[in-house]
């Protein structure tokens, strides 16, 4: 992980989370919802307009936002306001979730949780709409992936698959939360991607048990 530093107008790029505080705003799912809209300046009835919700639910949410640095008002019309997200991209500083103090695995479950909600709400509804094709002989790039797997790797062949799935994930821009539209005109689809790739202590604990 890079040095944390929020984004600010020498990094409008980024927007590093460096405290707990600020991750809880952040991975509230409707939250999470309000910054996609945000990649362009809007309005709170705009923005409520996209996430199905009335204005006076989502003040509150655009207020603990704004607090927090996440997003900011890029312009004012009269007493009108449009927000806009702080950065393209979001990153966590994991010393934030720091194992060694008490409430941990509250934290690191919230945090997660969080992510992966909104990640299951947006499949369900790509599902319903069409997005996603499910049964029998789906589409190849049109299905719902997923896995649940492990692997023995010795320490150079962890090291090569992190690297290669890193440079995966930058070529076809899953590192960018604000992704450019194709520059050639080509209709595109957004694909969204949600992945937890670590060591496992489950060997561990079975050496142990014995």
């Amino acid at each position: 992980m890079d040095d944390p530093r929020n984004a600010n107008q020498n990094d409008p790029d980024h927007f590093y989370v460096d405290s707990f505080k600020t991750l809880q705003v952040l991975v509230n799912p409707l939250r999470l919802k309000i910054i996609e809209c945000l990649r362009e300046p809007r309005t709170v009835k705009s923005v409520a307009q996209s996430v199905n919700v009335k204005p006076s639910n989502l003040y509150y949410h655009f207020n603990q936002l704004r607090a927090h640095g996440l997003i900011r008002i890029e312009r004012e019309e009269g007493r009108t306001r449009y927000f806009r997200a702080s950065a393209r991209r979001y990153r966590l500083n994991w010393k934030s979730l720091a194992p060694d103090e008490a409430g941990f695995a509250r934290r690191f479950e919230q945090t997660l949780g969080g992510i992966f909600i909104g990640s299951i709400e947006d499949a369900r509804t790509s599902i319903v709409q069409g997005l996603v094709e499910i049964g029998e002989n789906p589409t190849r790039h049109r299905r719902l992936l997923l896995n649940s797997g492990r692997s023995h790797l010795t320490e150079e062949r962890a090291k090569s698959f992190y690297s290669k799935l890193e440079a995966l994930i930058e070529e076809y821009g899953f590192d960018e939360y604000d992704a450019p539209e194709n520059e050639d005109g080509e209709a595109t689809q957004i694909y969204r991607i949600f992945m937890l790739l670590h060591p496992s202590s489950r060997d561990f604990d079975r050496r142990n048990s014995a």
